[in-house]
């Protein structure tokens, strides 16, 4: 309060000059005065005078300046609309060369044999659910090679050309794979029923299992190496009855994001191959 009483102190002239103009305005508006109206009459001639004659006059300043102005916002639009774009890609390269790192790390510490692959196509709507890598019999894979990520299994090979392959993923209704409960070493067949989850069949309801166990391929496949990791138990259930438990594994691999993979370039032992086949076909 003070401060604007001194403010007011300092300048009082002006404000006593303001008022004093305000009010003889006022006055001057609302006097009828002959001699005012005329004042007043010959005051509004003139401007109207002025705005009939030099109208172009100040058209010609202001109007090249207002265009100016539109064309000037124009560019920066413009220019805003590409640096978004840049900003976008730099964004998108910083991304890609984080997870470029990952996989790198990944594969240098691998004990496995790996070919970096870049997703280019996808199926993961259906029941039978694929995707297509860049990669082929050009760089050494075959049908049935393992594919991975750095967070885990990801397929296996179905179909491959000299420069591509399709892989048949986990979330699929063909694709199964044994696997292994880490902790309590309890085996079983992973497979998928077209839910949210993998299911883990054929788990009597009496072994150990529980949520939060991590699930691993186990040494009974013949296509994949043990010890890659699949994802985690998030339910266990059973019926009334039933002999065996469902157990709900979530996948560590996010299939609607996945853009990278790696294929093994493994082989399994032929001969264990050829004999599981003829005792399957002699049951």
């Amino acid at each position: 309060m003070i401060r604007i009483f001194n403010i007011f102190f300092k300048f009082k002239a002006y404000f006593l000059l303001i008022i004093l103009i305000i009010v003889s305005s006022f006055l001057l508006f609302q006097n009828n005065n002959i001699q005012i109206k005329q004042i007043r009459s010959n005051t509004i001639l003139a401007i109207g005078y002025l705005q009939e004659n030099f109208s172009d006059f100040f058209n010609m300043i202001w109007i090249p300046h207002i265009l100016s102005i539109a064309e000037e916002n124009n560019v920066l639009r413009k220019q805003n609309v590409i640096l978004s774009e840049e900003l976008s890609r730099l964004r998108e390269a910083s991304l890609e060369n984080i997870r470029l790192k990952k996989l790198l790390e990944f594969k240098q510490s691998s004990k496995y044999n790996l070919v970096t692959a870049k997703v280019v196509g996808k199926s993961i709507n259906l029941i039978r659910n694929y995707l297509t890598l860049n990669v082929g019999s050009d760089d050494g894979v075959n049908i049935n090679m393992p594919v991975i990520s750095e967070k885990g299994l990801v397929g296996k090979v179905i179909s491959v050309s000299d420069k591509y392959c399709i892989v048949e993923i986990l979330k699929s209704k063909n694709f199964k794979a044994s696997v292994i409960i880490e902790r309590s070493r309890v085996p079983g067949i992973l497979n998928w029923n077209g839910g949210e989850n993998l299911i883990i069949s054929e788990v009597a309801k009496n072994l150990d299992i529980r949520v939060g166990d991590i699930v691993k391929t186990s040494e009974y496949s013949s296509i994949f190496p043990d010890n890659i990791e699949v994802g985690t138990v998030v339910a266990v259930s059973y019926d009334t009855g039933n002999l065996f438990q469902k157990v709900e594994v979530k996948s560590y691999v996010d299939f609607s994001t996945i853009e990278e993979t790696f294929v093994l370039l493994y082989k399994p032992d032929s001969s264990r191959v050829i004999l599981e086949k003829l005792i399957y076909e002699k049951d």
